[in-house]
């Protein structure tokens, strides 16, 4: 086992990695740990600066950038999915966002915090969320 990571790590080109000085320079600002079970994803809002994230205790929660540089909790969203979610994603016309669940279902959920539009038919986790921008 151990040459099969020696041979892994021979193929990793390290000018891509930063160094243990560069990591140095990151400073811990925050926790952000209201979930009941793992976060399995976070989407930042351009347009007010508010954070979203989806865990796996089926909620979403937005939190908002205050004065001081610091996420303070708004609200969260919970009876939308039957299952994990497992991706967020901002709407691109800022009406709110998606998420995506192992319920098999997306969901647009707007401003205020209301479904307002779901897409079903998939058969199995929804695991990941992109949207076109319009032209």
């Amino acid at each position: 086992m151990s040459s099969l990571i020696e041979e892994e790590s021979k193929d990793v080109n390290m000018e891509h990695h930063p160094s243990s000085n560069q990591l140095d320079e990151f400073i811990f600002l925050q926790s952000l740990s209201l979930h009941s079970a793992p976060v399995r994803c976070l989407c930042v809002l351009n347009q007010t600066d508010a954070l979203i994230s989806g865990s796996l205790d089926k909620t979403t929660k937005i939190y908002n950038l205050n004065a001081n540089g610091k996420y303070d909790f708004d609200k969260e969203h919970s009876g939308f999915h039957d299952s994990f979610i497992y991706a967020v994603h901002k709407n691109v016309d800022n009406q709110g966002f998606y998420s995506a669940s192992k319920d098999q279902k997306i969901l647009h959920i707007d401003n205020e915090g209301n479904p307002v539009l779901a897409f079903e038919g998939h058969t199995g986790a929804v695991n990941s969320l992109s949207q076109a921008i319009p032209e």
